[in-house]
This record gives C-alpha cells, sequence and structure tokens, in this order.
C-alpha cells in the first residue's frame, strides 16, 4: 500500500522520510554496537576475574605444603606429612 502525500509523492520515498529512516537505521546499530561492546567488556572482566582466582589458587597449591602436594622422602619429610594429616583430622573433631 503506497501512501501519498498532497504533492502527489510517494509518501515512503520523500527526502525527509529517508532521513529519518536513514537514521533510525544509524541509531539501531549503534544500539547494537553498544551491546557488543559491553557484552565483550564484562567478557573480559570475566575473564581476568578467573586468570587472578586461578593463578591465586595455584600460588597457595606450590608455595604451601599440603596433602595434596607433598610427598614424604624421608624420616623427617613423613613428620611433617603425619603432622599435615593431624591438622587436618583436627577439623573433624567432636568435641
Amino acid at each position: 500500500m503506497e501512501v501519498v502525500c498532497a504533492h502527489g509523492e510517494n509518501f515512503i520515498n520523500t527526502p525527509k522520510a529517508r532521513k529519518k529512516k536513514d537514521i533510525t537505521a544509524e541509531v539501531a546499530v549503534q544500539e547494537v554496537q553498544y551491546l557488543v561492546t559491553e557484552k565483550r567488556l564484562q567478557q573480559r572482566l570475566v575473564e581476568e576475574a578467573d586468570y587472578k582466582f586461578t593463578t591465586e589458587l595455584s600460588a597457595k597449591t606450590y608455595n604451601e605444603k599440603s596433602l595434596d602436594n607433598f610427598v614424604p622422602r624421608s624420616e623427617s619429610t613423613f613428620l611433617e606429612y603425619a603432622e599435615l594429616i593431624s591438622h587436618k583430622l583436627v577439623l573433624f573433631e567432636v568435641g
């Protein structure tokens, strides 16, 4: 269905209508670009937080002695291992 203005021109194809249509399309593109940029920023922040958490977690694992990473090889290190076990079991004492 064509809409004709008073001058007999097609209303949709007037310069004013085309300009408004172009501006609307440009705003829509800018909104999409903004949303994509925001999503990328959020993803980057999540990845940085994950990386920080992972490095902190692995730093604790490798720098501290724990039952997970400690392998006794001598009598003295076996005593250290026994001490680590006893500290872990204290958490489960009923008292």
